[in-house]
């Protein structure tokens, strides 16, 4: 099963940037089951393959997209990516990808709304297990995007240093209040990684 890698983007531009964001982030309504016969409606993100503004793919006569594998590692950037939180009106959305932040999504965005006018744009992502986090800065005059990252072991060493350790013992807890920390460790850590992104 693939690491999740969670994100939330955050665009910020001109007026019609922001309204060609609002226009080319298209949602549908579906129904979703609830229990037994009962469903709910929720309006949500098309799939990013249908988007006006990604890469075209090939379908089958049933509509399904071809070598989706393919498609989403080099039009997305990881093998499958969801949007499950999206405001068109402040420019955000959010969600989670297999291994890998939606890189090439980004890109694609960027590419689509610098022809609207100025616009910066800023993804902040973590991998669930925390082997890496990191941020990419697109903006009408850098379509690929600037990024920041640091991996598991650099993340680690803001715990040993606070804790003046040289490593993690195997009884450690995680999720209790640290005397030095006046936290718990995951916490700890959150903070920073916040702090981090924050930063760069």
């Amino acid at each position: 099963m693939a690491n999740h890698v969670y994100y939330n983007v955050n665009v910020d531009g001109d007026e019609a940037v922001m309204e060609e964001f609002s226009n080319c982030m298209k949602t549908e309504i579906v129904k979703r089951p609830l229990f037994k016969d009962k469903t709910y409606t929720v309006e949500e993100l098309i799939d990013i393959d249908l988007l006006s503004f990604m890469p075209k793919g090939k379908y089958d006569s049933d509509g399904y997209l071809e070598n989706s594998w393919d498609y989403y590692v080099n039009n997305v950037g990881a093998k499958w990516c969801y949007v499950e939180e999206l405001d068109k009106e402040s420019g955000f959305f959010a969600g989670y990808s297999a291994w890998s932040p939606p890189h090439n999504f980004g890109c694609n965005l960027a590419k689509h709304l610098e022809k609207f006018g100025k616009f910066t744009m800023r993804i902040n992502y973590e991998d669930e297990n925390k082997l890496f986090v990191g941020n990419t800065t697109w903006s009408d005059e850098d379509l690929e995007g600037d990024t920041n990252e640091i991996e598991d072991d650099e993340i680690t060493q803001w715990l040993l240093d606070e804790l003046e350790i040289e490593e993690i013992p195997e009884d450690f807890e995680w999720w209790e209040i640290h005397d030095k920390l006046d936290t718990t460790p995951d916490e700890f850590i959150e903070d920073k990684i916040y702090n981090w992104q924050e930063d760069c």
